[in-house]
């Protein structure tokens, strides 16, 4: 739902952008596809280098959520949730305002089905707050947010077991320049169609962990 009002905001910018917004059935299933080999979920370690309002990375973590509780045999306390997120979700977006609605969306997740005792913590205990996801696991901005920046940490990191995006079609105008094909150029990799979506499949290559999984949702017109 929320990503849907996001994506309506957007209005006449969605095209210049290339930002369309990953259906839950979709989100679902490139999930379902990233975890299937997995020996244990939740050891597992999620990125998205274009991560828009986290359709994917909410839905990888409600993943090791109730896979947690169901080792469990009940619902996770709040300070276990918060590690939970903390260690294994991340993601980067040149969008402030769509980073704003992953957080959210993640805080959502966070406190669902919580226990009376879980909120009193939360009300009470200066102890227990919710995590701050902007600027550490979510980063932002043109330039920490950017997937080929250079200062961007999670774009090289070289340490994430499962990358999953939904990165921006677009295949730029005549004599445009951007930070995807900019970065192609200097690393001597031919782009179909000069297609954006395309330099991020091998940008993201550098930020798997060795034996990593990449999941990607592309156009069509790379592989034709």
């Amino acid at each position: 739902l929320l990503s849907g009002i996001y994506e309506s905001f957007l209005g006449p910018a969605q095209k210049d952008l290339g930002a369309y917004y990953t259906p839950r059935h979709l989100a679902n299933l490139v999930v379902d596809v990233a975890f299937q080999d997995s020996r244990d979920i939740l050891s597992e370690t999620v990125y998205d280098g274009a991560c828009g309002s986290g359709i994917f990375l909410t839905t990888a973590f409600r993943r090791l959520l109730g896979e947690a509780e169901r080792r469990r045999g009940s619902e996770l306390p709040i300070a276990d949730r918060i590690t939970l997120l903390r260690d294994h979700i991340f993601g980067s977006d040149v969008s402030w305002s769509a980073c704003r609605v992953t957080a959210f969306s993640l805080y959502l997740s966070l406190l669902e089905r919580l226990q009376p005792a879980d909120i009193a913590a939360l009300q009470e205990d200066q102890a227990v707050k919710l995590p701050c996801l902007r600027g550490s696991n979510i980063l932002t901005g043109s330039v920490e947010g950017d997937t080929f920046s250079p200062d961007n940490a999670h774009a090289h990191a070289r340490r994430f077991s499962c990358v999953l995006s939904n990165p921006p079609w677009r295949e730029p105008k005549s004599g445009e320049e951007n930070t995807a094909l900019t970065w192609a150029q200097e690393h001597g990799i031919h782009l179909a169609r000069k297609q954006v979506a395309g330099a991020f499949a091998f940008r993201l290559l550098d930020s798997l962990a060795p034996g990593g999984r990449l999941c990607l949702v592309l156009p069509m017109s790379l592989l034709l």
